[in-house]
């Protein structure tokens, strides 16, 4: 047999040539990539990755996005006719907004609709606590000027 310029005779022991050798680690390789592939666990995030679009995301702390070019810092849109933004607390606040000089939490609707609101609350329970409120005003003003709801 003649490979390379290289002639080897039936007697002596089979050496593979490079050729052959390459061959043989590429289909080794294949085979274990298709095998790994087989295996392979499903990706998830945890504390340190990266969030991943279209699945569940745990965490055992807080992730934040800190953002101080002026513009809007995080933006959620819904196409559908589905809910933009949602947060569910077991026991806390579900959506919290502060602000140090302006609008802790803003509601705005161009709506023409019948019942549109830019600002709904609902208590769902049928037996309510006392004094509870599906929209309700505190201001902690010690003077005459605060008010707790303004329409």
């Amino acid at each position: 047999m003649a490979e390379n310029g290289r002639t080897e005779t039936a007697g002596r022991n089979n050496r593979r040539t490079r050729r052959q050798l390459m061959a043989g680690g590429a289909g080794a390789l294949g085979t274990a990539a298709v095998a790994s592939l087989a295996r392979a666990a499903p990706a998830a995030a945890s504390n340190g990755d990266a969030i991943i679009m279209g699945q569940g995301n745990q965490s055992t702390s807080n992730t934040f996005i800190n953002d101080s070019s002026g513009d809007t810092t995080f933006s959620a849109l819904a196409t559908s006719g589905g809910t933009a933004l949602e947060g569910d607390a077991v026991d806390g606040t579900g959506v919290a907004g502060t602000s140090s000089a302006g609008i802790g939490v803003s509601g705005v609707s161009g709506s023409s609709a019948n019942s549109a609101s830019a600002v709904f609350g609902e208590i769902t329970s049928t037996s309510p606590g006392a004094f509870s409120a599906a929209v309700r005003g505190k201001n902690d003003g010690t003077d005459g000027n605060g008010i707790g709801v303004y329409g």
